[in-house]
């Protein structure tokens, strides 16, 4: 029993160094923290589109008229995650979808003109949102995170 007890002693105290000192760790409750912070501030300004449809809508502009699996690939999101999404922004009427002319058991995704204009008033708000997170790093520090990620990226 003691050797039990020992045992799940030090599995809790790996546990415990895991979770204070896993990059996995500092990098979810980072895009956490920065989610929260612009949802609020999309809230704040009245903008009655969640984060995620706004990267849909950012992804969906310069990409218009794709189908859902090139959207899901995209917005590293899934396809039923893009279903919810895109049946609140086709509500919304900031996107469209369209059956595909040459495969009619598909469709694509189109951004509508209010969807654009939609896109336009958040993007100064994002750019706060992003202004707020760099405030005291500079372009050398933007440099190594990009790098470090992509490395963490690839080695997967």
């Amino acid at each position: 029993m003691f050797l039990l007890y020992i045992a799940l002693l030090k599995l809790q105290l790996v546990g415990d160094y895991i979770q204070k000192n896993s990059y996995g760790v500092f990098i979810d409750r980072t895009i956490r923290k920065v989610k929260k912070d612009l949802e609020n501030r999309f809230k704040t300004h009245n903008l009655g589109i969640t984060v995620d449809q706004f990267v849909i809508l950012d992804r969906l502009a310069p990409n218009d008229g794709i189908n859902p699996m090139e959207l899901a690939e995209i917005t590293f999101k899934d396809s039923p995650t893009i279903t919810r999404l895109s049946n609140n922004l086709e509500k919304k009427n900031l996107i469209t979808r369209e059956l595909d002319k040459n495969d009619r058991r598909k469709f694509n995704i189109y951004i509508t003109k209010k969807g654009k204009e939609k896109l336009e008033e958040a993007l100064p708000i994002v750019l706060e949102n992003r202004k707020a997170g760099w405030k005291g790093l500079d372009g050398e520090d933007y440099n190594h995170l990009k790098r470090i990620m992509e490395t963490i990226y690839n080695n997967y």
